[in-house]
């Protein structure tokens, strides 16, 4: 069976997307971001972490365009995402991405250096059901907002616009 971070197997289009992992990679029919792309399948500005990944898709009968892995550090700056459009607008729809950087700005503000990869805007909501959520509260901080369910932050312990301390 194919598998890919986006799809495992595309007959359509799938663009401007990213991938930064995929559960159980481990053959050919694999890659990062589509497993199969089959005749008259589109591939195009797409984004893999090669840190990871070493092929953005495991078999090609399609078109595959402007696909490009990235190093892990390049995962969170905005410069390496050419197709993408980053936004500090809360709910923006359609290509608008953010990044949040670990100051708490958004989009390497200043320089400041990325702490999450690419987030869709319209993830942002002031009821908190996700970790993508929970990082996106930057994009409006003087807001209210209302945890819905609990959240594992586990994944953020490296990386991340917040700062921990113990457990």
């Amino acid at each position: 069976a194919s598998m890919g971070g986006i799809a495992g197997r595309n007959t359509g289009t799938i663009t401007t997307t990213y991938s930064a992992g995929v559960e159980g990679y481990n053959s050919m029919q694999n890659g990062a971001l589509v497993g199969t792309i089959d005749s008259g399948g589109v591939l195009k500005n797409s984004y893999y972490d090669a840190g990871l990944f070493p092929n953005a898709y495991g078999s090609n009968s399609g078109t595959a365009t402007n696909v490009n892995g990235l190093l892990p550090s390049q995962m969170t700056q905005t410069g390496s995402f050419g197709s993408f459009v980053f936004s500090s607008t809360p709910g923006a729809t359609g290509n608008a991405w953010v990044i949040v950087d670990t100051n708490g700005s958004l989009n390497n503000a200043s320089s400041a250096v990325g702490a999450t990869t690419p987030m869709l805007a319209s993830e942002y909501s002031q009821n908190i059901r996700t970790l993508h959520q929970l990082e996106l509260m930057n994009m409006l901080p003087q807001s209210s907002y209302q945890l819905m369910n609990n959240i594992d932050a586990s994944p953020t312990q490296s990386s991340s616009s917040y700062a921990t301390s113990g457990d």
